[in-house]
């Protein structure tokens, strides 16, 4: 992303001081536009723990191509969030991880999936 696109972001910011975005001018300005539409929707704060990444992710993660966030929200439950974005039409991927140590999402601008993580760690669809 150029300093222009992340002048259009009103509630991220690329220094990094409350948002984890890795490089953050390799994030997908769709995928930050997007996000940025949904905290003005919620209205709550919005934690970015990993955004830009090329470690520790699977091999074709949509996070080393900066299309991908893994995030918590501030005063919302996490099953009331993931009903949220269960229907928010821009994002292809979502991911709902209640047994983080603050429950939080993946989403990304990837094709549609949906899935958790279950207690256990173990990986869950609606095709499983």
């Amino acid at each position: 992303m150029t300093e222009q696109e992340w002048g259009q972001i009103e509630h991220f910011k690329p220094d990094g001081t409350i948002d984890n975005f890795g490089d953050p001018y390799k994030m997908d300005f769709r995928l930050l536009w997007a996000l940025d539409r949904l905290r003005d929707r919620i209205g709550k704060p919005f934690i970015v723990h990993c955004g830009y990444d090329t470690e520790g992710h699977l091999p074709n993660s949509l996070h080393k191509m900066g299309q991908a966030v893994d995030f918590h929200v501030k005063g919302i439950k996490v099953f009331d969030m993931a009903e949220i974005l269960n229907v928010v039409w821009w994002f292809g991927g979502l991911g709902v991880y209640p047994h983080w140590n603050k429950p939080g999402f993946h989403i990304d601008i990837g094709p549609y999936r949906r899935w958790h993580k279950n207690k256990y760690g173990a990986y869950m669809s609606p095709d499983h």
